[in-house]
């Protein structure tokens, strides 16, 4: 880091192990010593947005952006009646859809069960916009209405 004139701030620096569990069961997690500061490992550290886990399922990452995005749908919910279907596609985009989006590259052959939660979310958002309730079902003959 000195020969690229960069300062470490221990403060700030988090560890963590990854692998399989067999793998990181194996591994000497013992804490770290950087400049007088010890760091311990951590099971969870978020990095550019996205929440890496010790086991890189990425489970806690979907399970905060899959929250997230409910909680933007259920106030979406509350002024639905006073949103176009256009208004109401834009502000799904931009505050569920882009969230869901976000590095989604880091989920490819991330387990079915890990990536459940943001399916449910955009089946929600697919109901917010189509004026569904629910329980409706969604799934991709569905028509959107005229309104």
């Amino acid at each position: 880091m000195t020969s690229n004139r960069l300062k470490l701030n221990a403060d700030k620096t988090q560890f963590i192990s990854t692998g399989s569990r067999q793998q990181v069961a194996k591994m000497n997690t013992a804490a770290i010593v950087l400049q007088g500061h010890q760091i311990i490992p951590e099971c969870c550290i978020k990095c550019l947005g996205i929440f890496i886990d010790t086991n890189l399922t990425f489970a806690p990452h979907v399970r905060r952006a899959a929250a997230s995005c409910f909680w933007q749908i259920r106030q979406l919910w509350k002024i639905r009646q006073s949103l176009s279907v256009e208004n109401t596609k834009t502000l799904v985009y931009a505050l569920v859809a882009s969230r869901v989006d976000y590095c989604n590259s880091v989920l490819y052959h991330v387990a079915a069960a890990n990536i459940r939660p943001l399916q449910s979310v955009l089946n929600a958002a697919a109901r917010l916009v189509l004026k569904l309730r629910k329980f409706d079902r969604v799934s991709i003959s569905t028509k959107t209405r005229k309104s």
